[in-house]
């Protein structure tokens, strides 16, 4: 990937879900951070039936962060290294859960998957 030019600061928070990505982002959006999500420019651009997908979604995720002060959740974590390849100054916040507490609070967001 090529590196942004004269980019702004960029905060990215990366971590699987229900790691306190969501609450991260409540904190930083409350210093008046934009802080966006892949989520919906994957779907308007990814060809799933096409070549190189995951090409195509780092292209969506750096798409993602040009129109954000950072990004949170996935996918865009998935995407780091080239997140910090287009952004190098960027700070990134790696969110952590026990794995039993992590497993308890999916089950409860997806209570029907037992």
């Amino acid at each position: 990937m090529s590196k942004t030019t004269n980019a702004p600061q960029k905060v990215f928070v990366v971590g699987a879900q229900k790691t306190g990505t969501s609450s991260a982002t409540r904190a930083l959006r409350a210093l008046g951070f934009n802080i966006g999500t892949a989520m919906r420019t994957i779907g308007d651009t990814v060809d799933y039936d096409g070549d190189d997908v995951r090409a195509q979604m780092a292209r969506a995720v750096l798409l993602a962060a040009v129109k954000a002060d950072g990004l949170q959740d996935s996918p865009g974590a998935f995407f780091a290294k080239d997140l910090d390849e287009a952004y190098p100054d960027a700070k990134f916040i790696l969110t952590v859960r026990s794995t039993q507490s992590w497993l308890d609070s999916m089950l409860g967001y997806f209570p029907n998957t037992t």
